[in-house]
């Protein structure tokens, strides 16, 4: 029997001002790309590494960019707050609720805001975010 799970049920949240710790549903949210951090390498090759190859070291961690993608509503709360964010400049927590109950939360800033208007569908809007700092997973 398989333990997979459904993305249907999880919730994207993210902070209303910057320390404030208040966090706020974005609504109809229909694609999560969760941070996904990556080492960096250090070429730590020198005149002596054996067999003329290079060697690497890992160095620090990047957090990475994750992004969500909701149904776009103009000058709804998810626009509205996203736009406040973009104006501000400021660092923002958000937090992914998993559909089985864990949360992991982050720092980030804001960068990118894309919508998509198709002229037979439905109008979208990603929000990438440059994440920063370590996620903290509970």
């Amino acid at each position: 029997m398989t333990i997979a799970l459904l993305g249907y049920g999880g919730q994207m949240s993210m902070e209303t001002a910057s320390g404030s710790g208040t966090f706020v549903a974005i609504l109809e949210v229909n694609e999560i790309k969760p941070p996904s951090p990556k080492p960096s390498k250090i070429d730590a090759t020198h005149f002596q590494s054996p067999n003329r190859t290079m060697e690497f070291i890992s160095g620090l961690i990047d957090p990475g960019d994750m992004s969500f993608s909701f149904n776009f509503v103009p000058g709804g709360v998810a626009d509205t707050a996203i736009r406040a964010w973009i104006a501000s400049g400021d660092t923002r927590k958000l937090r992914i609720t998993w559909v089985n109950g864990p949360t992991w939360t982050f720092s980030g800033t804001n960068g990118g805001y894309d919508i998509n208007v198709p002229i037979n569908d439905k109008m979208t809007a990603t929000v990438t975010v440059t994440v920063t700092g370590s996620t903290v997973v509970a």
